[in-house]
């Protein structure tokens, strides 16, 4: 009787280790797949990762070119405005030099002085009329000379606004 019932316990043993190993077997398995599905998430992470530190190294690249290129034209309006500065000043002195040359006249307007003291030698030769005429010519030169400065820095001032305006 003994031999009878050791041959069911045995059987159920061996059943139980059966289901045991295979129980083992499926969760190495589960394991394994586990793994794998670990590493294949890190490995897309890792490729966003490299992808996304590309992108953004482009988009700096980039910006650096727009700056740069902003820059440049910031540059090249400062460069007009100065030449456009040194013409207008040269333009001045040649003003004043063709006024005491007497090769340009003023208005009439600005005449007024000059007619009066024309009035008698002695109140002209007393008041300095060579004098007075000098100031009027440097006064009608600073006069030119602060209406084209006004001109060139609104020029300027306009091609800074455009290049800020154009799109990069």
């Amino acid at each position: 009787m003994t031999r009878f019932l050791t041959m069911p316990v045995m059987y159920a043993l061996a059943v139980l280790l059966s289901l045991s190993l295979a129980f083992n077997g499926w969760q190495a398995l589960g394991k394994a797949k586990l793994s794998v599905s670990l590493a294949e998430s890190q490995t897309a992470i890792a490729t966003q990762t490299a992808s996304i530190a590309e992108e953004r190294e482009a988009f700096q690249v980039a910006a650096r070119a727009a700056e740069q290129k902003h820059a440049d034209e910031m540059a090249r309006i400062d460069r007009e405005q100065q030449e456009r500065d040194a013409r207008d000043q040269a333009a001045n002195d040649r003003l004043v030099a063709d006024l005491r040359a007497d090769r340009v006249r003023l208005h009439s307007r600005w005449q007024a002085a000059l007619a009066t003291s024309r009035l008698s030698g002695a109140v002209a030769t007393a008041s300095g009329a060579d004098e007075s005429q000098r100031d009027r010519q440097d006064s009608a030169a600073r006069i030119v000379r602060a209406a084209d400065r006004c001109d060139a820095q609104v020029k300027g001032l306009q091609a800074i606004v455009e290049a800020d305006r154009a799109p990069p």
